[in-house]
């Protein structure tokens, strides 16, 4: 178990997180395949309760009982875009953002199709690896690749 300024976060033999839970209130459990691949979490973020589950480049979440479905988009073995589709009632809302590499291969920004960044963080500071709400540190933890 690590504690540190009010994260505390348990580890499996893995060496993967288990759960993370923030002094806030903000909390994430997380499961994983025999193969130590993610396939589900299990978060309460702002007192609304996350569901997440992964399957290859697939994920679906359900959050106040909207699901929105991402699907990985994949280019000479690398992350290119990310397509999510979100049920609005009636309609489905598509959505794109392009994953934006330097010359090493690393994420340096995310855009949508309007063009807008999105700041990256990853976890003990510094950028890239987070998308969605960057604000929230528990944020980090969904998006981290296994």
């Amino acid at each position: 178990m690590t504690n540190r300024n009010g994260t505390v976060i348990q580890w499996n033999s893995e060496n993967l997180p288990v759960s993370i839970s923030q002094d806030s209130g903000d909390a994430s459990s997380f499961s994983y395949a025999p193969d130590q691949h993610r396939y589900y979490q299990a978060a309460l973020i702002a007192g609304v309760s996350e569901t997440t589950v992964y399957a290859g480049g697939y994920e679906a979440w359900t959050r106040a009982g909207v699901t929105t479905f991402r699907h990985h988009l994949m280019a000479y073995g690398r992350e290119v875009a990310e397509v999510d589709l979100t049920n609005s009632g009636s309609s489905v809302v598509e959505k794109v953002s392009y994953v934006l590499t330097d010359h090493l291969g690393s994420v340096d920004d995310v855009q949508g199709s309007t063009s807008v960044a999105r700041p990256l963080e990853v976890p003990g500071g510094g950028e890239a690896g987070c998308r969605e709400r960057p604000s929230s540190r528990m944020r980090v933890a969904r998006w981290w690749r296994t």
